[in-house]
């Protein structure tokens, strides 16, 4: 996701500066106007908006915090952007120890995959202080389709557990609705092309039915990151779970958490640090 979104961003002018532990991730620039890093450091100290794009907390924090890491580099007045989904708690956390030494953060995972994210067709919910989402709008409008206000630092999280959770409630749905319909004798491509045409659409039953026809796996396990998609989607489950807990949402609470059982096979927690983190210096 990382290097799509930094390839769309060289299209459009931007100089990207970027940084991944594993080279392959770098492929899509090839060809285009990116200069490779050879360390997150040497990265940081050439930018003053920081986008980064791993997929939890403990990447995040390593970037930024660990053995020469972000933050010795990164100007006071600098930006950090956090595109990944994580804990809203963890987001306004990682703000405060910025906000610390001079540098500001604001909060705004994407929605859409990486085909999205190479075209700049993304879907960004966007938190934090106004004057550092000013500092960034640009660099996030020409990342996107939509980019929506949500207000402080950990409400673009918010915004993204619950698009999650709807997501992951509709694949249920979709799933059972499939298993349902065989049951009474219809194929699950005939039920999914009438559904998908019909007033039932949503995304779950578009990507349902591309699985069908072409045969690949519904939840891929297969990914740099340890399970894939599906550790993806228990780790994003988990963190709406946790974030709403004292909300008064019963019904998605009770169907995303039998969408886990039903679903999400019981993985490992990873600790992979693969990442890449693109950085802008401006046009």
């Amino acid at each position: 996701m990382g290097a799509a979104m930094a390839a769309n961003l060289a299209d459009r002018g931007w100089n990207p500066v970027v940084y991944a532990r594993r080279a392959a991730s770098l492929d899509p620039l090839d060809g285009l106007a990116a200069r490779i890093a050879d360390s997150v450091s040497e990265v940081a100290a050439q930018c003053d908006i920081l986008c980064l794009c791993p997929v939890d907390i403990a990447q995040i924090r390593d970037i930024l915090f660990g053995p020469g890491g972000a933050v010795e580099t990164l100007a006071p007045g600098s930006v950090v952007v956090i595109h990944s989904t994580i804990s809203p708690r963890d987001c306004i956390d990682l703000a405060a120890q910025l906000n610390d030494r001079g540098i500001g953060l604001v909060d705004a995972p994407v929605s859409g995959g990486a085909a999205r994210g190479r075209t700049g067709t993304l879907t960004i919910a966007v938190g934090g202080a106004d004057a550092d989402v000013a500092r960034c709008l640009a660099v996030l409008t020409d990342g996107a389709s939509e980019v929506v206000r949500v207000g402080a630092t950990g409400n673009g999280q918010r915004a993204k557990l619950l698009n999650n959770a709807v997501m992951l409630a509709q694949l249920a749905l979709v799933h059972e609705m499939v298993e349902t319909g065989e049951a009474w004798g219809i194929s699950s491509d005939a039920q999914l092309r009438f559904v998908t045409t019909g007033t039932g659409a949503s995304w779950a039953a578009s990507y349902y039915l591309d699985a069908v026809e072409t045969g690949r796996q519904l939840l891929s396990t297969a990914s740099v990151y340890p399970g894939g998609a599906v550790a993806i989607m228990r780790k994003d489950a988990d963190l709406f779970l946790q974030e709403s807990e004292k909300a008064d949402c019963p019904l998605l609470r009770g169907v995303v958490d039998r969408a886990l059982s039903a679903l999400l096979p019981m993985l490992p927690p990873t600790t992979d640090p693969a990442h890449i983190a693109p950085v802008l210096t401006g046009k």
